[in-house]
């Protein structure tokens, strides 16, 4: 936990976007006061859903579409979304690896720390 705010991030198996969307929002439920990243490979590409609690959402001003074009960023990919989910990718399904290893840090430091 950083600041009291959860950060998950995990690489998941899912068969189609429906899938994927299911598991980014039972992540969403269940973390009560916290940021998800979900990484996954879909039609060959990689795959991103962020999510980002109500609480933080309004106290914060903290938004899914911004973390999950940050991110996205590290693989030369692009994102975007709405305050609670979005969505961002990447041409080469092995930058799940490589925006998942680095996305607690950003999130950290571009989101969370400048809050104080």
């Amino acid at each position: 936990m950083v600041d009291n705010v959860r950060v998950v991030t995990a690489k998941i198996e899912v068969e189609d976007r429906q899938g994927f969307r299911r598991m980014a929002d039972i992540l969403r439920e269940k973390l009560e006061n916290g940021i998800g990243v979900l990484g996954a490979v879909l039609d060959h590409r990689a795959s991103f859903l962020v999510v980002v609690t109500d609480n933080l959402i309004h106290s914060r001003g903290l938004k899914a579409g911004q973390i999950a074009q940050e991110i996205a960023r590290v693989a030369g990919g692009g994102g975007g979304g709405k305050p609670h989910l979005a969505q961002a990718g990447a041409k080469d399904p092995r930058a799940v690896e490589q925006i998942l290893a680095k996305a607690k840090e950003i999130i950290v430091r571009q989101f969370l720390r400048s809050e104080k």
